[in-house]
């Protein structure tokens, strides 16, 4: 289900992210798709390392805080955004 709402959540994330700079498209594209593997990445191997001492319950809780942080973190900068506008 994550990896489902993921796939709709990336693209509409790319839109955004070609809009807020078109001249700069090409480099801002290469961004977001390195730190997308980065994070996928950093995300594997720390799942790496809880599953077998804790089991999906705790890759779970792991994915939970990891998830809060981004809603907090996306809030902020969503904030800082329109606060500059």
């Amino acid at each position: 289900m994550l990896a489902l709402a993921q796939g709709f959540g990336v693209t509409a994330l790319t839109t955004y992210i070609v809009n807020i700079v078109p001249k700069s498209r090409a480099t801002v594209m290469s961004f977001n798709s390195s730190f997308l593997y980065l994070g996928l990445t950093f995300g594997s191997m720390i799942g790496g390392f809880i599953y077998p001492r804790y089991g999906f319950i705790g890759v779970g809780i792991c994915a939970a805080i990891a998830l809060a942080l981004a809603v907090v973190l996306a809030q902020q900068i969503s904030k800082k955004a329109t606060d500059e506008f």
